[in-house]
């Protein structure tokens, strides 16, 4: 796959994000996200979706493994799902009842 996996822990906050990319072909991507998709770690999932779509793939975000959404991350999701022709799809099959709860709130 193109890109090694990327963990992230700021001191500060004591979070962590790690994103792994799962799967490649043609068509699509598959990446998985662990840990807490919060603040500035957003824009490492926005840079990531978006390299794979100037390549020309479809990005599926596999959401099973966070933990935590904030704001940034809700707006973020919300941006990539409009880009619209199934350009990027979300799993949510194992996602934590918190993050559910979030993305409903905003999708509502």
């Amino acid at each position: 796959m193109g890109t090694p996996d990327h963990d992230i822990r700021p001191s500060t906050k004591g979070t962590m994000l790690r994103i792994k990319e799962a799967s490649q072909n043609d068509e699509q991507a598959v990446l998985l996200l662990e840990g807490s998709l919060v603040g500035k770690w957003t824009e490492l999932v926005r840079e990531e979706c978006r390299r794979l779509l100037d390549a020309g793939h479809a990005v599926r975000l596999d959401l099973g493994g966070v933990s935590l959404l904030d704001d940034r991350a809700l707006q973020l999701l919300c941006a990539l799902l409009c880009l619209g022709k199934g350009s990027v799809t979300v799993s949510l099959v194992k996602a934590s009842t918190p993050v559910l709860l979030s993305l409903t709130e905003v999708m509502a």
